[in-house]
This record gives structure tokens, C-alpha cells and sequence, in this order.
């Protein structure tokens, strides 16, 4: 009985470390409108750990025994709720000041104010580095049925912090998922999906990504922040005044300047808008908010960036993207990406290497029940139950990442095939540089461009035409339809959605080309399209070289 008494000890221990903290959860309510109040930061009171409430106002957060939380949010009172945390918390809304503000009888001038945010982004964002940690989620449907729900949680290491100002995604910063679950893929949109949006949503982020060069226009594709790039594009107006955290916030609308292009058919073609709104401190110029509504054609996408201070510093700790497009066959594909701060780690933040996983990188990833069960999880809504009911006929999400992990992994031994005739093809030697185009019998797009290229000479180069349709079968109807053949010059093959190349090159998007030199080496990894002089000017390149 003795020896077991140092067992029994641990058990007991570790059963009141479970029982030191407790799954909070509850809704915020305006206390004026009885409305909810969504995207609210709720925080535990001396840590960086919390969650935000979601489009209901709900919240569930693990919260230990006698801590407090502090819940803040744009155009309200911060307050700090102590144990026992209500089922309903009301927040009492600020009153707005409007138009026409004068602070120190000077008339604010808007475009000058987000300057000098941009100019104090030094001051107000930690400059060494950290790591922060997120919980991300994203679902598409098409017109009102889900087609697909991955959920993860995600590491960011930032080793300068926002010393360092990146172009993109992944630049100077190490990206982990540390845990998965996902539903099945049955959207229109499979064969295209990137495996999982991180670099996407975390771009959203204007104090860490920002373009160093102008571009001249509005990037519908992009939210790497150009405004300071290209600050001539935009137009300013003050909006009024609201507060954050008990201080004062300018709010900023800002608008493109409407541009279009006159095509070879002599229409004008609109080229993509964009408007929002900055959330600026007065006192500090700091960024708390970012509204961002990109619009190019009957196409929008829509995103909110959230930030809030912590020991000294602003972060981000909500960022939501919502868009649609428009389909050739009449329907329209939705998709809601949502990243959620769960904490950040500045005390000597444990520095690793990684960066977005690729679709066999996330594979190897186990799921682990007890971790999502205890994981500070954006608290769900009735859309996880239509998502179950739509893609799993009533399988639940774990049933279903299970069925999911191993058809993708039996697909992925079924086209190793593939891989290698397609690494033999365009490595070999063949005196002739190689353009590869990849496509998908769906997409229209790529199909007239490599059309274009079909009715021009290919004498000097090779061209590799690379189907990515999930089903051989609907490559060879296409073939046919297409009346594609097979020539000295040109070569059709079939690698399927489910190809290691496909990471291995970062093919995300069609459509997509790449070039390889005379002797087989890959040169350009995302080449210019067919029908633009660029294209030409490296094919020339290649030639001579």
C-alpha cells in the first residue's frame, strides 16, 4: 500500500489540476438594442489567453478557479467580469460622435491621420519576437449547401515581431498546425481548394503584411495591405469617433479611386474597387480595426481584422474573411475563413521552423479528442450541425476526418505514378525549353488560354499540358471533347488533384504555369500567362540562354 501512495498522490493532483479550471460559457448582449455583440476579445485579467465571441455573442473559454475576464470591444465599455461569470453579460454601448469633429479647433484631416499610423506602427507593435498562437476555421457551401469545414489550431512565430515588415505570408516568420479536424470536400471547388487558407487569412493582418513597391491598382487576389504603397489611390474622410478599451478612436473611410480598362474588343472593363473603414486611436495611433470590402465584377470578399493590446503591444486577435464567386453553371461558392488569438508567448517564445503545410503535411496530423475538448474553441453555432447533416449524412466531424485522412492518403499512393512521369518529363534534357500549363476540365479559363497557345508555333519550346481533374475518366471526355492530341512538341498527361508536385510547386490557383530551362530545370515557378508580352519576353529569355 505504501508504494502506491506516491501513485495515488499524483492521480489526486492531477485531478485537481483538471478541477482548477472550468469551461465558461455564455453570450454578450448590447444592454441598450438587447442585440448580441459579436467579435468581442474576452480575455483572462493578467494573461494572454482568451477567445472572441462569435456572430451570436457567444463565447466558451476554459477559465480557472477566481480568475477574471476582461471583455472589450469596439463601441463599448471594457469591464472586468469576476467568478461566478453570468450566462448573459451586458455591455453598454459609447455614444458615436459624427461628422465634422473638431479636436484642438483643427479640422482632422483623415488621410494624414493614417499616415502617421502607418509611421507608428514601430511604437505600437512589439518589435522582438513572439509567438502567437490561433484557432482557425473555415467553411464553404455552395449556393445554401456546405460543402466543406476544416478547423485547426495554429502557431505563428514571428522571430524580429513587426521589426520586420513582410510582402507576404510565411516571410521571415514559422507557421505550425499543431492539431486538425475536418469534415469532407464535396464543393464545386475541391479539385482547386488550397488545403488550408492560413497564409490567406493571416495576410489581412496591415501591421505585418505590407507591399514595399506600388502596384497601381487595386489586388483583388491579395489583402497584403498597399495602402501606404499606393496612398494617391485612396481618398480619406473622418467618419466620427467611438472608443476601445476607454479610449478614443478615430474612424476613417477610405475608397478607391474608380479605374477601368478598355479591352481589345474597345469595352471598358472595371478594374477591382476596394473600401472600408480604419479604427485609429487618437491618443496613440494605433490600429484596433480594419474593414476591408473588395468588389471586381459580380466577385466580393469581405474582411474585419480585430486588435487588441496586450502588455504594451496591439495584436490581432480576431480577423474574419467572407466572400463569393459566381460560377459558369449559375451557382455561387461562399467561404468564411475565421482566426482567433488563443495566446501569445513574448517571455522568451520557444522558436521553431515550418511553414502553411501542404495537403500530405496535414495528413499526417492525428486528431485528438481531449485536445479539442479543452482548446479555447471559437464557440460554434447552429452552421457546425447543417455542415454534419449536408457533407456527412449525420457522421460527425471526427467520424469524418478519419474516412477523409484515409481515401486522401490511398489517393496519394494511387498517383506516385503520375509524379514520376511527370518529373521524367520535364527534367529530361530535350534542347528545348518546357512551359507547363495546369488545368482542370472545368475551368474555362485555362482552356482558352492554352488554346491560344495550341493556335500559335511551338516550335521553340515544349508545351506540357497537366490535367489536375480528380477523375482520369473526366480528363479523357475532356481530351476528346477538346480534340487534344499529342504531337512532337506537345504533351497532354494526367496527374490528378492528389499529386506531391502540386506542393512541391505551390499550386493553389488555375490557372497555373511554370517554365523549365533547356536542360530541365525549373526556372520560373509561377510563369506569366500566354497571352500577356511577358510570356514572350521569357520565352525569348529561355531561347537564347
Amino acid at each position: 500500500m505504501k508504494k502506491a501512495q506516491p501513485i495515488l498522490f499524483v492521480l489526486c493532483f492531477a485531478f485537481r489540476i483538471v478541477q482548477a479550471q472550468t469551461v465558461q460559457e455564455s453570450i454578450l448582449i448590447d444592454s441598450e438594442t438587447k442585440r448580441a455583440v459579436p467579435y468581442a476579445s474576452i480575455g483572462i485579467v493578467g494573461t494572454a489567453k482568451g477567445t472572441s465571441s462569435n456572430l451570436d455573442g457567444q463565447f466558451s473559454l476554459p477559465i480557472p478557479v477566481g480568475a477574471s475576464i476582461r471583455i472589450s470591444c469596439l463601441g463599448y465599455k471594457t469591464i472586468d467580469v469576476a467568478e461566478p461569470i453570468p450566462k448573459v453579460i451586458y455591455l453598454s454601448p459609447v455614444i458615436t460622435q459624427l461628422q465634422e469633429i473638431i479636436v484642438t479647433n483643427k479640422k482632422v484631416n483623415a488621410a494624414g491621420v493614417v499616415s502617421k499610423a502607418f509611421r507608428s506602427l514601430k511604437d505600437n507593435c512589439l518589435q522582438q519576437s513572439f509567438n502567437q498562437t490561433f484557432f482557425y476555421r473555415h467553411y464553404c457551401k455552395d449556393n445554401e449547401i456546405y460543402g466543406r469545414l476544416i478547423e485547426a489550431s495554429v502557431d505563428v512565430y514571428k522571430p524580429n515581431g513587426y521589426k520586420t515588415v513582410r510582402s507576404k505570408p510565411g516571410e521571415n516568420e514559422s507557421i505550425r498546425v499543431n492539431q486538425l479536424r475536418r469534415s469532407f470536400d464535396k464543393t464545386i471547388f475541391a479539385m482547386g481548394h488550397v488545403p488550408i487558407a492560413i497564409n490567406s487569412i493571416l495576410e489581412s493582418d496591415v501591421t505585418a503584411y505590407r507591399t514595399k513597391q506600388p502596384i497601381g491598382k487595386v489586388d483583388f487576389f491579395s489583402e497584403v495591405n498597399a495602402t501606404k504603397a499606393d496612398f494617391s489611390l485612396y481618398t480619406f474622410t473622418l467618419a466620427g469617433i467611438t472608443v476601445q478599451d476607454n479610449e478614443e478612436v478615430y474612424v476613417i473611410e477610405f475608397q478607391s479611386v474608380i479605374d477601368s480598362v478598355r479591352t481589345t474588343t474597345g469595352r471598358y472593363v472595371y478594374l477591382p474597387q476596394a473600401k472600408g473603414k480604419f479604427f485609429i486611436t487618437i491618443n496613440s495611433l494605433a490600429f484596433v480595426k480594419t474593414e476591408v470590402e473588395k468588389v471586381w465584377g459580380t466577385d466580393t470578399t469581405v474582411t474585419n481584422t480585430y486588435y487588441k493590446k496586450y502588455d504594451g503591444y496591439f495584436y490581432p486577435y480576431h480577423i474574419t474573411r467572407t466572400g463569393k464567386t459566381y460560377m459558369r453553371d449559375g451557382s455561387t461558392h461562399f467561404f468564411t475563413i475565421e482566426f482567433v488569438s488563443t495566446d501569445i508567448e513574448t517571455k522568451k517564445p520557444e522558436p521553431f521552423e515550418g511553414k502553411e503545410p501542404g495537403r500530405f503535411q496535414l495528413l499526417s496530423i492525428p486528431y485528438d479528442s481531449s485536445y479539442w475538448n479543452t482548446m479555447p474553441l471559437l464557440k460554434t453555432t447552429p452552421l457546425e450541425d447543417r455542415i454534419i447533416a449536408d457533407l456527412g449524412g449525420g457522421k460527425s466531424l471526427a467520424q469524418q476526418f478519419y474516412i477523409y485522412q484515409r481515401e486522401q492518403i490511398q489517393k496519394i499512393e494511387e498517383g506516385k505514378n503520375g509524379d514520376e512521369g511527370f518529373t521524367w518529363l520535364v527534367s529530361e534534357d530535350f534542347k528545348k525549353p518546357k512551359f507547363v500549363a495546369f488545368w482542370r476540365s472545368e475551368c474555362q479559363i485555362c482552356i482558352e488560354e492554352i488554346n491560344s497557345i495550341l493556335q500559335s508555333t511551338k516550335e521553340e519550346f515544349y508545351l506540357v499540358s497537366v490535367s489536375l481533374d480528380r477523375d482520369s475518366a473526366n480528363w479523357s471526355k475532356a481530351m476528346k471533347k477538346l480534340n487534344w492530341k499529342n504531337t512532337e512538341n506537345i504533351k497532354h498527361i494526367w496527374l490528378g488533384n492528389f499529386s506531391v508536385m502540386l506542393d512541391e510547386l505551390n499550386v493553389k490557383e488555375l490557372p497555373r504555369y511554370t517554365w523549365y530551362d533547356k536542360r530541365g530545370k525549373l526556372v520560373v515557378k509561377q510563369a506569366a500567362k500566354p497571352t500577356t508580352m511577358a510570356w514572350r519576353n521569357q520565352i525569348n529569355k529561355l531561347i537564347n540562354e
